[in-house]
């Protein structure tokens, strides 16, 4: 059963400009109930100016990183991301629940297996825990990812990005695209459509090749890409 438990700031890192990622002390005795698959959330509970307020953020880590951590985005007038942005600080408590959520498929070492990742913003976050986590536990899984954001200064996780890129070059891909930024080639400028996806589809994998994609990002991104999958007839199991 879910519960919260109090846990103190272990470390706040900045990511963007509006953007932070929190990571939180867990005491031993609590280790085996905030264990927690790739893909999963934290639900955090804060009172502010005397509401209580809960907001779910997705752990933006892999399992085996040994951090329990999450990354907030400031949003207009959020309560909760702007506190969290500007006022918390290492050390402060937060209420935080055990882990939940389904958006996760089982990785394992042995499977060889190509996913690809669709994210949008800070849609990004759990996506981050997946590719990590397949990256590291399935040596001969593939991993391809599209990550849209506004321009070059809105990615998130860009160092760690990098990173992966330099230690996997083999297995992992990532094509960026921006709205608000020019960069070269005509795919990557602009938003993710249904028929951008199909596009993608047609120059950087092959979907009878795919066992699985994630998408995770704003609600028109997300079914765009649904329904560019769709007609390119991808079975729903494998979304």
């Amino acid at each position: 059963m879910p519960k919260f438990h109090a846990l103190q700031v272990k470390d706040i890192r900045r990511e963007t400009a509006d953007a932070v990622s929190i990571a939180f002390d867990v005491p031993e005795r609590l280790k085996t109930d905030y264990a927690f698959k790739q893909g999963q959330y934290l639900t955090i509970k804060k009172e502010i100016n005397g509401e209580e307020l809960r907001r779910n953020y997705s752990v933006c880590v892999s399992p085996l990183s040994g951090e329990l951590r999450v990354a907030v985005k400031q949003v207009p007038d959020g309560r909760f991301s702007t506190f969290a942005n500007q006022l918390l600080k290492i050390g402060d408590t937060l209420e935080v629940m055990t882990p939940m959520g389904k958006f996760f498929t089982e990785v394992r070492k042995g499977q060889q297996k190509n996913y690809v990742g669709f994210a949008g913003g800070s849609g990004i976050t759990p996506v981050m825990s997946i590719l990590q986590t397949v990256l590291e536990v399935e040596p001969e899984s593939t991993f391809t990812l599209f990550y849209a954001n506004r321009g070059f200064d809105s990615i998130i996780f860009n160092e760690a990005i990098e990173a992966m890129k330099n230690n996997y070059m083999d297995r992992f891909i990532v094509h960026h695209i921006f709205s608000e930024e020019q960069i070269q080639g005509e795919l990557f400028n602009g938003y993710i459509t249904s028929e951008r996806t199909q596009e993608y589809a047609r120059f950087f994998f092959d979907v009878k090749q795919v066992d699985e994609f994630f998408i995770c990002g704003p609600e028109p991104m997300m079914l765009a890409i649904q329904d560019g999958l769709t007609q390119l007839k991808v079975d729903k199991k494998k979304i």
